[in-house]
């Protein structure tokens, strides 16, 4: 039975298809989903709650989100304020787009200083 809290989370088709992905690349973008704002698509949760909900470690994680990266499914952006990254923020792609990133500034509680695309081992300052 559900209860009032409960919601459902659109997961593309082609995401599930994707033959690049594995099921942990898979259940991280739709855990992603359920954390995310309906309306942006992103979600601001830590990387420790997402390692507990997945019961995974960080390089699992790591590698999930890799395979997201590289395959177009997800952007990750890290705020950084006071010298140190504060904040990571979750894009969920709802179609395979491409990884072309580019730099961004929030203006608000600091600054958008790199946006990690792990798939091109780079990192945008």
């Amino acid at each position: 039975m559900s209860t009032c809290n409960d919601f459902i989370v659109r997961i593309p088709a082609r995401l599930l298809k994707d033959g690049r992905l594995s099921s942990r690349a898979r259940l991280l973008w739709s855990t992603l989903a359920a954390f995310a704002d309906g309306r942006t698509d992103q979600t601001y949760v830590s990387h420790k709650a997402i390692e507990k909900l997945l019961r995974c470690g960080r390089v699992k994680r790591q590698e999930a989100e890799s395979e997201l990266i590289g395959a177009g499914w997800l952007r990750i952006e890290q705020v950084r304020n006071k010298g140190r990254f504060s904040r990571r923020t979750y894009t969920l792609l709802r179609t395979r787009n491409s990884t072309a990133v580019q730099k961004l500034d929030s203006g608000k509680k600091g600054r958008i200083h790199a946006v990690v695309d792990r798939s091109a081992k780079t990192e945008l300052r």
